[in-house]
């Protein structure tokens, strides 16, 4: 929205145009200042400061019983094709990265990232083990103060040839203008981890690399995944047990303006509402968790805003160990990558813990088999892995 300021000439004397114009351009700089992002307006990204309290995400690190709001399935998809393999050329040339999110919520949490960092490191290293890309940067998204980033998670990041990427968040609080909206994100069921979330959309604006794979930390790729890559569409996606989008796994293609408009979006008044959802769209599915951050505004967006998109089979790209991927029947060697949501996650559970784990919760055999072989890459990788990361997957290896 532009915002334009009319000065009306109230006397023919020089001096007094002049003291006019001074006035209207003082406000127009203090309106600025005040206003968030404007499509096309790109200086707004740095915003360098200190995050204070004010500025701290939303976020409900503890979920109330019979907070969440369970949403229907969608079916798998069925007849799918594969995208075509890249060509050599496009083996050579493309730009593309790997990218994920480890942000801590305050200075006492800080410490708490290493972890998350070692994960995204790992993940970085499977899918490295099996791309023929020739051009790949491994990309690790922070927030930009000077506390957040601490040295234990430095080491990490260089150990694992990671490109850290400081940022603020991307949906600063003070842009939440709206009161309604204020309220629905302090709900759980529609908010999930709150304006946190919306640190993925960061990479959106990284437009050096023709196509970027945005993925959570606990996920693990087993098999090569070069041909999604080639799909001459925005984003290559695959839906969630509760979500027709699900954040964990994105393959986008960079675009500012897209960024800058998703931001926008987000913080306009009367974007969300608890009965229709983003801009009276509505939900896929209907009541879904989190549909006022990440995944349902994603949703809102590549339904009813840029719909040149593909979505892949959730059991074959994004498999998340829910009793539909489940009741496929997929065999664990057809799987291209893991994400472990509802199954112990293998970065922090020993093996003898998922055992006793997976004796009580009845998990299923292709837990298990993921779960191994997660353990015997972070093996594989003390074997083969240069003396700083081998080091660091000791110090931290559950």
């Amino acid at each position: 929205m532009m915002t334009m300021v009319m000065v009306q000439r109230l006397c023919c004397q020089s001096c007094c145009c002049v003291v006019a114009v001074m006035a209207a351009m003082i406000v127009m700089a203090a309106m600025a200042a005040m206003a968030p992002a404007a499509a096309g307006n790109v200086d707004p990204l740095g915003d360098e400061i200190e995050l204070g309290d004010d500025d701290l995400p939303y976020i409900h690190p503890v979920r109330k019983p019979g907070a969440r709001s369970v949403g229907k399935q969608l079916p798998s998809i069925s007849g799918f094709v594969p995208p075509r393999e890249p060509t050599l050329q496009e083996l050579k040339t493309m730009r593309i990265a790997l990218a994920s999110v480890a942000a801590p919520l305050s200075r006492e949490t800080a410490s708490d990232i290493t972890k998350y960092v070692l994960s995204a490191c790992l993940v970085f290293e499977s899918f490295q083990r099996h791309t023929n890309f020739q051009n790949v940067d491994f990309l690790l998204v922070t927030r930009n103060t000077s506390w957040a980033f601490t040295p234990a998670s430095r080491a990490v990041a260089k150990a694992c040839k990671m490109k850290v990427v400081e940022r603020p968040l991307a949906i600063k609080t003070k842009y939440i203008t709206d009161p309604t909206f204020k309220k629905i994100l302090h709900d759980k069921s529609h908010a999930g981890i709150g304006l946190l979330d919306y640190d993925f959309l960061w990479p959106w604006s990284f437009e050096e690399y023709d196509k970027v794979l945005v993925l959570d930390s606990d996920t693990f790729v087993t098999k090569n995944i070069d041909h999604l890559f080639t799909p001459d569409v925005d984003m290559v996606f695959t839906n969630g047990p509760k979500s027709h989008v699900n954040g964990g796994m994105q393959l986008i293609r960079p675009n500012l303006r897209t960024f800058i408009d998703m931001r926008n979006r987000v913080i306009a008044p009367n974007a969300y509402r608890r009965e229709t959802g983003w801009y009276n769209h509505g939900f896929i599915p209907p009541d879904q968790y989190g549909s006022a951050t990440l995944q349902g505004f994603l949703t809102y967006y590549f339904t009813a805003v840029n719909t040149n998109v593909l979505q892949v089979p959730r059991h074959l790209y994004n498999f998340q160990f829910d009793h539909i991927s489940v009741a496929t029947g997929v065999p664990c060697d057809d799987v291209y990558m893991f994400h472990f949501t509802a199954c112990p996650k293998p970065m922090v559970t020993t093996v003898s813990r998922f055992k006793i784990i997976k004796e009580k919760a009845n998990k299923p055999e292709i837990c298990e088999c993921a779960f191994l072989r997660y353990k015997a890459f972070q093996r594989h990788l003390l074997e083969v892995g240069g003396p700083e990361l081998v080091h660091i997957i000791r110090k931290h290896m559950n």
